[in-house]
């Protein structure tokens, strides 16, 4: 909700000094100009301003909890009559408990009586148009910030929901080479599942609002290549360049589904060795990170078979992420499969 206009020390401060300020030549006017004696020119001001001031404040309360629209403003604009004629009509009530004998105060006071009601009609309505466009300002705020707190909110939730469709599609394909070790390599299969228990509790302890340095995830991606070492053997090598001194954060789990594409189009369909580079720079305040696996075309549509959701489910966090399209690039280039990742620092 809105706050007041009142709410604020440097508006209230700018009310009190044009209060006053008002009020002491609102004195000056009645003493020099129509010559009433000084205490009377002080109730007089005092009272009349007094009630003023409290009339501008109720209409800008007013205004906090009912904001018209442009086509019933002509309600706010009434309502502003109402005040001002009251607070014409009324003062004088109150100055019958102070002790004014001057005969001819009563006169001036039913004289200036349409003076006061202009001038007390300025002010107010002054007041009303200040409070319409400060609380409409207000209430954008506040409806930009409730929109980007459900955009933030969405984007959390896509994310999560990313991060937990990627978790299965690994688990799946390590189950699957576990069931396949069990009988002919039982030791393997026990080693994977310790692997593979070390890798999923690591990831638990990540929160995809939460970034980690370089070296974290290349040990998280560490874990990752030990139980994929043991489903291909001695055919998976990797080689990786990345300087240990490297300073730089990127999302959680940003390599793995990466590594995992780069196995399955070099691994699959094929008996012999592979080799699988990865090299990590950093330059520019971006982070660039790089992964090749040879790549037979001829096999492409047989490797094709699969979903696709790894590299495009990196392409949609990065977008969340980082509101960027162009920071995963994918290039084929002398049987070599080539995947970049480009994360801004």
């Amino acid at each position: 909700m809105s706050k007041s206009l009142f709410a604020y020390r440097k508006f209230n401060a700018l009310f009190i000094v044009l209060f006053l300020s008002w009020t002491i030549t609102h004195i000056w006017i009645v003493h020099n100009v129509f010559k009433f004696s000084w205490l009377t020119s002080i109730w007089d001001s005092i009272i009349y301003n007094t009630i003023l001031a409290g009339c501008a404040i109720i209409i800008s309360l007013v205004l906090l909890f009912y904001k018209p629209v442009a086509k019933s403003i002509w309600i706010s604009l009434l309502m502003v009559l109402v005040i001002t004629y009251i607070w014409v009509e009324k003062s004088p009530f109150f100055l019958s408990f102070v002790n004014i004998s001057e005969n001819n105060y009563l006169e001036f006071i039913n004289q200036s009586f349409s003076v006061r009601f202009i001038f007390g009609l300025m002010i107010n309505s002054s007041v009303l148009g200040v409070s319409w466009f400060w609380y409409g300002i207000e209430e954008q705020q506040e409806q930009t910030k409730r929109r980007q707190k459900l955009e933030d909110l969405a984007k959390e939730a896509e994310l999560l929901s990313l991060r937990q469709k990627l978790q299965p599609h690994f688990l799946f394909n390590s189950l699957n080479s576990i069931s396949a070790l069990v009988v002919v390599k039982p030791e393997q299969a026990r080693t994977m599942i310790h692997q593979l228990s070390d890798f999923l509790r690591s990831t638990l302890r990540q929160e995809e609002n939460k970034k980690f340095s370089i070296i974290e995830e290349m040990d998280q991606l560490d874990l990752y290549l030990a139980i994929e070492k043991v489903r291909f053997g001695h055919r998976l090598n990797t080689k990786i360049e990345i300087d240990k001194n490297i300073d730089a954060q990127v999302p959680a789990m940003i390599l793995q589904p990466v590594v995992e594409n780069a196995i399955k189009f070099g691994l699959y369909d094929t008996t012999g060795t592979v080799d699988i580079n990865i090299k990590v720079t950093h330059t520019n305040k971006v982070v660039t990170i790089e992964v090749s696996n040879p790549y037979d075309p001829s096999t492409r549509f047989a490797n094709d078979k699969g979903t696709g959701f790894g590299l495009n489910s990196i392409q949609r966090r990065l977008y969340l992420l980082y509101a960027r399209n162009d920071l995963l690039q994918i290039k084929e280039e002398e049987n070599l499969f080539i995947t970049k990742i480009s994360i801004p620092q």
